[in-house]
């Protein structure tokens, strides 16, 4: 007993010390947060003198970051270049920023070396391309404009979807302008004039190229009609709308007399995206004489004439440019849109004999399941009962599709709107999955209720058969193989030509599968420690120390920055630690560290996907942390808040947030949507001022900004259709007044069959997911079977009147 006494007291202040390192580091990263003012941040360079080394080297960062960031270089560089010395485990952010600090304070020589430094670095750093910007931006000033213009090209490749692309393309004109002749710029010069117009350094540049000035220099680099085009295009999806319309007026004042046509066509594409389609109808009408063989007007005149409410011409002109390359990919595509509108404005009859007719020509394509799958659809909404089933039955001519959850869903409604309720309830419980509901699995849940069908979830559970198919049949979102094509052929619904954007963002290194030798770990993992995964209360083990001696460098770093509150920077070094593992437990520990820093895409990711066959094996009682982790309850305080103040279900916010960007707060989409919500700046804009509040695009990449804008705007579309969720999900994603047409056309149906009816593929997949998400957020958090009715009742909206062109506010 003495002898513990002894050892405990040599020990006691062992520990003590290391508390009061962890405890200088956390005063640093608070403080940090707090002041900007430089006499807070000396006392710490004497506090130094009392940590191990290691802690030296991460303070050492940590007071050189933040000097940098208040312009104090000097101070900057002495304490970073300090942290290298000690071997910083993070050492490319500390190359970078000494690198910076250097660049600013005019060391050019020092900085060159330190952004060669990341560049050179094995694995390659995730700051090597922002390094290669700085570097190139030295060699600009060094007039090594050769070299410089190498580094820059590669990376105008490389960042075309980033937020640098403009910077980059800025940096290749300052290149080429100074290394004259200002000429070899033009290249550069189109690409950011018609682009990225909204860029800051070229705000002073319009439809005039006399207008494109580089400081004082002229550009001497003519633009393409196109250019123009497409400038004016890209102002009004930037959001920039009344800088579009002036130059659209100056581009009309300019070539009209030369091509009234070409102007026209403009003008209406204009109308089209800013909502006025019945003007840009009434533009393009009067041209059919002459131009109804012109495959490119018809399918212009097409899109303002089906959004503009003309369904019959809009028909016409898909038919006419059918038959004009009726052997061509865009002819397959026009007849196919032909059909598809007669189906939508519920002329089944004339749909029935174009699918059929598609369906003779085209028996190869990839749409002609498509075409199957509507002409048995179309006998259901005709209520011809018999003919649906017969159809239904001759979908499985097609490998698998007639095992498909949609279509086993709408034979069941077949036999039910039959009266053979026997085999609707047959077919309606096979697919109810209580360890992974699908869309079509709540909705069944639903019809059964109005069977008086109990359905007690947790006595119908699948075998273990079906829950191994739908392993490896489905994948966690996939509504599954219920979209509507698959092969090369999978176009967009008409009003989504030239306009449709990934609702749910993917991260730039594609996903990778797991492999069987790590499927046996992870079902190893799970046989011999089932208990550590029975409840969310009961966490799986936390591991400190990673197997693979590179996942453990990355984990390490991640944590150091951490510690310093450099949370942007930890989340890519913990993102290189999982791609060096896939051991089960390793993963487990990283949702727990990327939850610390609020890194909800990467937690869902790593739940819904490296755990997928886990969480449906085990179901969302057994493994209800894995599901908490693919349906996070991310930014909670933000939702909640924001949710309290707009009246509206946060179950619903996170199920929008997890369809539109799994919880990755700086995704951007092709069309400009930004954010955890995916808004797009025109739409944040009048959010914005409703609330009497300064907007500026770039603060929508601020999760509360973001969350605070798209909680609000979402409640306004939920209360407008009378707290129908499906149909606020709709209008979310295409837009409330499209809603509010399909409502006057279709609204009578029952809430299954009116999302069914929905005429985007890409709106239509996107309700049923936020249903899914909503169901299974409500019994993760609420802990009860939820309670959807309104899936299997009559839409309670409705609409009176000429339904709306454009959203209204």
């Amino acid at each position: 007993m003495a002898i513990q006494i002894k050892s405990l007291i040599l020990f006691f202040p062992i520990l003590i010390a290391a508390s009061a390192q962890a405890d200088v580091i956390e005063d640093f990263r608070q403080v940090r947060l707090k002041s900007d003012k430089v006499e807070v941040f000396t006392p710490y360079e004497k506090k130094i003198e009392n940590l191990v080394p290691s802690e030296k080297g991460i303070l050492h960062f940590g007071l050189g970051v933040k000097f940098y960031e208040i312009g104090k270089d000097d101070l900057a560089q002495t304490n970073l270049s300090e942290a290298i010395r000690l071997g910083f485990a993070a050492t490319e952010p500390a190359l970078f920023y000494l690198g910076k600090s250097f660049a600013r304070s005019g060391k050019k020589e020092g900085a060159k070396l330190e952004f060669i430094k990341i560049i050179q670095r094995k694995p390659k750093s995730y700051l090597k391309e922002d390094a290669q910007l700085e570097l190139s931006k030295i060699l600009i000033e060094e007039k090594k404009y050769r070299d410089a213009k190498i580094a820059l090209t590669y990376l105008e490749r490389r960042t075309r979807s980033d937020f640098s692309y403009p910077e980059v393309l800025w940096n290749l004109i300052k290149a080429n302008v100074e290394s004259g002749p200002a000429s070899k710029a033009c290249v550069w010069v189109r690409k950011l004039y018609s682009r990225k117009p909204q860029y800051a350094e070229v705000q002073h540049w319009t439809l005039d190229p006399n207008s494109l000035l580089f400081g004082k220099v002229k550009l001497p680099c003519p633009v393409s009609q196109a250019d123009q085009k497409r400038r004016i295009l890209n102002l009004v999806l930037s959001g920039l709308s009344d800088k579009a319309k002036i130059e659209l007026d100056q581009y009309i004042e300019k070539y009209a007399k030369v091509s009234k046509y070409q102007t026209d066509l403009l003008l209406s594409h204009f109308y089209i995206l800013e909502g006025y389609t019945v003007e840009a109808f009434q533009i393009l009408a009067p041209y059919y004489t002459g131009y109804q063989n012109n495959y490119d007007y018809l399918l212009l005149l097409a899109k303002a004439a089906v959004r503009s409410g003309e369904f019959q011409t809009a028909v016409g002109a898909y038919y006419k440019a059918h038959k004009l390359r009726k052997n061509s990919k865009s002819g397959r595509f026009a007849l196919y849109q032909a059909a598809f509108l007669s189906y939508q404005f519920q002329d089944y009859d004339g749909a029935g004999r174009k699918f059929e007719e598609f369906i003779e020509k085209y028996s190869r394509s990839g749409l002609t399941r498509d075409a199957y799958w509507h002409q048995a659809w179309i006998r259901y909404l005709k209520k011809d009962y018999k003919g649906a089933l017969v159809a239904f039955d001759g979908l499985k001519r097609f490998r698998n599709m007639n095992k498909q959850d949609r279509v086993i869903y709408w034979k069941a409604m077949t036999y039910y709107h039959l009266d053979d309720n026997k085999n609707a309830q047959k077919l309606f419980q096979t697919l109810i999955n209580p360890k992974s509901p699908s869309f079509y699995s709540i909705a069944a849940i639903e019809r059964l209720r109005k069977l008086n069908v109990k359905t007690d979830m947790r006595q119908m559970a699948s075998s273990e058969t079906a829950v191994e198919e739908t392993v490896a049949d489905k994948t966690d979102d996939a509504i599954a193989a219920t979209t509507e094509t698959e092969a090369e052929e999978s176009e967009e619904s008409v009003e989504q030509i030239d306009e449709v954007a990934d609702a749910e963002q993917i991260d730039e290194e594609e996903e990778t599968a797991i492999s069987a030798k790590d499927e046996k770990a992870m079902e190893g993992i799970i046989a011999t420690g089932i208990n550590s995964i029975k409840s969310s209360d009961q966490k799986a083990k936390v591991i400190t120390e990673f197997s693979n001696s590179t996942a453990n460098r990355y984990f390490s770093r991640a944590n150091d920055l951490i510690r310093l509150g450099y949370n942007d920077l930890a989340k890519w070094e913990l993102y290189y630690t999982e791609r060096s593992t896939k051991n089960p437990l390793e993963l487990r520990t990283l949702m727990g560290t990327y939850k610390k820093i609020e890194a909800y895409n990467r937690i869902s990711h790593i739940a819904s996907n490296l755990f997928a066959k886990d969480r449906y094996k085990y179901g969302m009682v057994t493994a209800k942390d894995l599901w908490q982790g693919a349906f996070p309850e991310a930014y909670k305080t933000t939702v909640v808040q924001a949710s309290k103040e707009n009246n509206i279900d946060p179950h619903f916010v996170w199920s929008i947030v997890r369809a539109e960007s799994n919880f990755k707060e700086d995704a951007k989409s092709p069309v400009g949507a930004l954010g955890l919500m995916q808004l797009m700046p025109y739409t944040a804009e009048k959010v914005a001022r409703s609330q009497n509040k300064p907007h500026v695009i770039e603060d929508l990449l601020s999760p509360a900004v973001n969350l605070g804008y798209g909680t609000s705007y979402l409640a306004r579309l939920y209360h407008m259709f009378s707290n129908q969720l499906p149909l606020a999900a709709a209008g979310y994603n295409a837009g409330p007044h499209r809603v509010k047409s399909w409502v006057k056309s279709f609204g009578g149906l029952d809430m299954d069959e009116f999302i069914e009816h929905i005429p985007f593929v890409e709106t239509r997949n996107y309700v049923k997911k936020v249903t899914q998400n909503y169901y299974i957020y409500s019994k993760l958090y609420d802990s009860n079977e939820p309670k959807m009715a309104w899936l299997s009742e009559p839409v309670a909206y409705k609409f009176e009147g000429r339904a709306p062109t454009r959203e209204e506010w």
